[in-house]
């Protein structure tokens, strides 16, 4: 499970012994909303299929396809039913290795179309590989770990990086700023003339840049941090359902039914009675 704090940010806690953070994602259908983290993140699909987006791109995976996340990236999945192997490493681990690699960035498009490459099937085996490494953990396991994990980064920066661009990084911060304030607020009345005014903005331009990083429209995010916080009590409460809706801010509850069924692939009461089984 990813622990996700207020603002959309992403607490990730390493593995000590080996300094980054590796485990197998076990998910039913879902939603993960908008966040960021300060790691390099490596998914790699073992069954199922997964959706990320990011500044309006899209990439769908299936079994052995991967996306590399650079550090300080927006994104968000949906997912049916899956298993994936994480991988996330931190800045201070690559800031050994290379220059400013808080700026770097991976061409999403370029990996895509290298799946028959020998570079990419070595990094699907390296991840395969540092997974199995990691849970068996025979003798002189870290050293191994470390030799597949060299291997795997080495040949990911070789081939897959795109050129270092300028950052806005005023309007990044501001913009994760925002989203957290959604995250914390999201059961009251939000609209974007509102928000706009409070983070001194003029409304157009923050639909547009919204839409620019996210991908998607900031009335339609609003509405998809409310049902993940539905999906959320709906599995782990056992209140009504109705209740659950409003209590979220979704009063109109077919319109919420419907979207619950689109973006978590069952109705709310087929997804409580699979969790109660």
């Amino acid at each position: 499970m990813r622990e996700i704090d207020d603002g959309q940010y992403e607490i990730v806690t390493d593995n000590q012994d080996v300094e980054v953070k590796i485990y197998l994602s076990d998910e039913p259908a879902g939603y993960v909303p908008l966040h960021w983290h300060r790691h390099l993140e490596i998914v790699l699909v073992l069954s199922g299929e997964v959706t990320f987006e990011y500044e309006q791109h899209q990439t769908n995976l299936t079994s052995d396809e991967f996306i590399i996340l650079g550090s300080g990236i927006l994104h968000r999945s949906e997912n049916t039913a899956n298993q994936s192997i994480v991988i996330q490493i931190p800045i201070s681990f690559l800031s050994r290795y290379c220059i400013n690699p808080e700026l770097v960035q991976f061409d999403q498009m370029k990996i895509k179309q290298c799946q028959h490459t020998a570079a990419y099937a070595d990094i699907v085996t390296s991840i395969h590989t540092m997974y199995r490494i990691y849970v068996e953990k025979d003798s002189c396991y870290q050293l191994q770990f470390a030799e597949y994990l060299m291997r795997c980064l080495y040949t990911m920066l070789k081939n897959f990086t795109q050129p270092q661009l300028a950052i806005e990084e005023t309007d990044d911060q501001r913009l994760k700023t925002l989203l957290g304030y959604i995250n914390q607020h999201y059961v009251d009345k939000l609209n974007v003339h509102d928000l706009a005014l409070q983070y001194h903005y003029h409304p157009d331009y923050l639909s547009r840049y919204f839409k620019k990083k996210t991908g998607i429209a900031l009335n339609r995010y609003i509405y998809l941090v409310r049902l993940a916080y539905v999906h959320r009590e709906i599995i782990h409460t056992e209140k009504h359902i109705h209740q659950i809706f409003l209590e979220n801010g979704i009063t109109n509850i077919r319109l919420g039914t419907r979207l619950f069924e689109q973006y978590y692939g069952q109705s709310p009461h087929q997804i409580r009675k699979f969790h109660q089984k």
